[in-house]
């Protein structure tokens, strides 16, 4: 198993963009399977947004995919005066609980503390105790798309202090 990015990895777009438009349609009510692939898509040009980093293995008869996390300018069409964001953070069911999520999450915070960033956003529905144990502190709690969802922040300045 590997972390990879995703300009490494583009035969990966359409299956992710399945696991996510799955796991968070009722987020983004307005967007169809086809824009979470489009979305993808941005990750290849190379820029420091949007980047986008996934769990892979490699073998000679085809490679598999089993999760991805990004960091993308916007992830509300609330809080447009945050930005970057942490997001699409998915591992596949069959990997959950042996700490890839956090290897993945740690790889793009490595890239985001290289690209100068001084602090990343996410939200999240559910896993806000994940995230705490990362390092992230909570903002607020609010109601987003009929969900309620913790927004998190993440300081670079503060993490380097410690």
């Amino acid at each position: 198993m590997q972390i990879d990015n995703l300009r490494n990895f583009p035969q990966a777009i359409p299956e992710l963009a399945e696991w996510h438009y799955q796991q968070w349609a009722t987020l983004y009510p307005e967007q169809t399977q086809w824009d979470f692939e489009q979305e993808l898509r941005e990750s290849l040009a190379g820029l420091n947004i949007p980047r986008t980093w996934v769990l892979c293995q490699r073998e000679g008869d085809g490679d598999k995919v089993f999760g991805s996390a990004s960091i993308i300018a916007q992830d509300m069409t609330t809080h447009l005066e945050l930005t970057p964001w942490l997001a699409s953070v998915y591992i596949h069911a069959s990997l959950r609980g042996q700490g890839w999520g956090k290897k993945l999450i740690n790889r793009l915070m490595d890239d985001c503390a290289r690209a100068g960033f001084e602090t990343v956003y996410l939200f999240t529905p559910g896993q806000e105790d994940f995230y705490q144990s990362l390092g992230w502190t909570l903002r607020k709690r609010e109601i987003y798309q009929g969900e309620a969802v913790a927004i998190m922040s993440y300081d670079f300045a503060q993490h380097r202090k410690l």
